[in-house]
């Protein structure tokens, strides 16, 4: 099963362009951290909405079904052993980067974290 955070093009329809960029809000960042059960980590990096309840709604989800997990507010994933992550960038400006980690089964080797990527996603090395 492919778990992957597909939420963000919808916050950047919330967006409405440019009022975002006139907001005194600045940016905001989030994880949502899925090991030790499963290799990966999804984190949002220069956000610019009020709120990210969206994904963090979408991190309770995934925690619930895999029973591990956990959800941050002002931090992004640790890239201590990633292989590199699925990176997307939306209108907004702000980016999701679904990275994945060395060390287990199911990600054995870079090309096999790479072939995650979805058409609209770039690889990008893992650089803390």
């Amino acid at each position: 099963m492919r778990t992957i955070l597909f939420l963000l093009p919808i916050l950047g329809t919330l967006a409405c362009g440019d009022l975002l960029d006139q907001a005194p809000l600045g940016t905001r960042q989030a994880r949502c951290d899925l090991r030790p059960d499963r290799p990966q980590c999804t984190d949002i990096r220069n956000f610019k909405g009020p709120s990210l309840i969206t994904f963090e709604g979408v991190c309770a989800t995934l925690k619930a079904a895999t029973m591990s997990g956990s959800y941050e507010e002002g931090a992004v994933c640790d890239l201590s052993d990633a292989w590199g992550g699925c990176q997307s960038s939306n209108i907004d400006g702000h980016e999701q980067t679904n990275w994945y980690y060395k060390g287990d089964d199911k990600y054995p080797d870079e090309a096999t974290a790479k072939a995650e990527c979805e058409s609209g996603q770039t690889w990008v090395p893992a650089e803390n």
